[in-house]
């Protein structure tokens, strides 16, 4: 199944995938290339990505919850929404505490190092929820996880990573991570300090951990690699330069807007994918439902509703014609030939049914050797020419056991056109004609005409 699913994603999204990675290497590229350059004049960039970013993971947060509610014994795609969730609200902090967004404040050295303090955490934190996504998506398949525990390490990530970002922030005095050199404003102590290569180092693990051990199944897992993919760049990016102001900074942003827009449309691409496939199940067991299994024609309960719905609607300029159709002597088919032989008649029958009419017209298996068809706008002698034909064909063509036996059919043809008349009534008077055929001598065509006592007979 897992095989199946994969190859129908690697199938059909491979396109998005070539593209977006294209894109993404390219951007890439072109800001190792050039990242040293320093540009102050985009430094209004920052606030406009990070709003672009905080809507899309929110957006992500929301999908992924509605995915788990549909499937919620995937409880990895809690982690997923947990990492996503945090990181909005990260971001929302960055919007909060940047200067002339949401405070007058204009000095943005003042607040550069909360901000660089958000991304390290938000990084570290996402990498950690998504090496337990995969960790829980394992032990989930073997069903080793349960809700609670899932829940208590999202929850325990979220409160150690929201805890450590306000004492940082707020009480520098207490535990200090000085990242931002405000006077320059560089982040040359990001690599100093090792954390920038900590970050690396997390998620080359976390990307491999993704690819590996999910083998990117389907869509799902594979925008997850791309949002791993992001942050990766993202942090590669920022080792080309070491000032805020500097096209490598502004590059690291830009790819993360850019990937976080493939991922989302990565997770749409999945999500329309299982869409489909709910769409292809559904109606692959309704129509199972409504069929006969052996001869997998309709069965009499959809054969009356779609009668009842037709005769509201006939008329004398569009009739509806009735068959009722019995299959001649099949007792002693299958009294003499076994019940396998039966079934197998049966089918033939069937399928030259279906094979004489057309496909707007409803054929179904009424109840043991019992046809029934509805035909649209066909008057009665039309009707009963296309039932002399099924009468001929069977004849003809369908034998007992392969044998010189042959199989034929007793057909009752009633035409419809008053819309007024009931379901039960019409089902009579085409059964009626096809008794009246059984009673002639089998083989034959009857057409039904008022009154009951009259029919006008097709003989063999």
């Amino acid at each position: 199944m897992l095989e199946r699913e994969k190859i129908s994603f690697l199938g059909k999204g491979h396109f998005l995938s070539v593209a977006s990675f294209l894109l993404l290497f390219c951007l890439f590229a072109f800001f190792i290339r050039f990242g040293a350059h320093r540009v102050d004049v985009l430094r209004s960039f920052f606030p406009v990505s990070t709003a672009i970013v905080f809507v899309l993971h929110l957006f992500l947060t929301i999908i992924i919850l509605i995915r788990f509610h549909f499937k919620n014994t995937h409880l990895h795609l809690l982690t997923i929404a947990s990492a996503y969730g945090l990181s909005s609200l990260f971001l929302a902090n960055s919007l909060f505490i940047y200067p002339g967004v949401l405070i007058s404040e204009s000095n943005i050295n003042e607040s550069a190092n909360a901000l660089a303090v958000d991304f390290v955490i938000r990084s570290f934190s996402m990498a950690v929820l998504f090496l337990l996504s995969v960790l829980f998506y394992i032990k989930g398949r073997c069903n080793y996880v349960n809700k609670s525990n899932v829940i208590t390490s999202c929850a325990a990530v979220i409160l150690i990573a929201i805890g450590f970002a306000v004492v940082i922030i707020n009480h520098n005095n207490i535990l200090q991570l000085p990242i931002i050199e405000t006077d320059e404003l560089n982040y040359r102590r990001l690599w100093s300090s090792h954390i920038g290569s900590a970050l690396i180092i997390i998620w080359v693990i976390t990307t491999f951990t993704v690819v590996f051990f999910t083998k990117l199944v389907n869509g799902f897992w594979f925008s997850l690699s791309l949002s791993c993919l992001a942050f990766l760049g993202s942090i590669l990016l920022m080792w080309r330069s070491e000032y805020v102001t500097s096209l490598a900074w502004y590059g690291s942003h830009l790819f993360e807007v850019l990937a976080t827009l493939f991922v989302v449309l990565a997770f749409i691409y999945d999500i329309y994918k299982l869409y489909q496939k709910g769409l292809e199940d559904y109606l692959e067991s309704y129509e199972n439902s409504i069929r006969d299994s052996l001869t997998h024609l309709y069965d009499r309960r959809y054969f009356d509703n779609k009668l009842a719905s037709r005769i509201k609607r006939a008329s004398k300029e569009s009739p509806i014609s009735l068959f009722f159709i019995d299959i001649d002597h099949f007792k002693s088919i299958n009294d003499g030939y076994g019940h396998p032989v039966g079934d197998k008649v049966i089918r033939r029958v069937a399928d030259t049914m279906v094979a004489s009419v057309r496909k707007t017209d409803v054929v179904a298996r009424y109840g043991g050797e019992e046809f029934a068809i509805i035909l649209k706008g066909l008057n009665s002698k039309l009707a009963s020419k296309i039932a002399e034909n099924i009468r001929n064909r069977v004849s003809k063509e369908v034998h007992v056991h392969a044998g010189p036996e042959k199989v034929t059919v007793s057909v009752g043809v009633y035409t419809i056109t008053d819309h007024h008349l009931s379901v039960d009534e019409s089902i009579s008077r085409a059964d009626s004609a096809m008794y009246q055929a059984k009673k002639s001598g089998r083989d034959r065509v009857v057409v039904y005409s008022h009154p009951a006592s009259e029919f006008e007979h097709t003989t063999a």
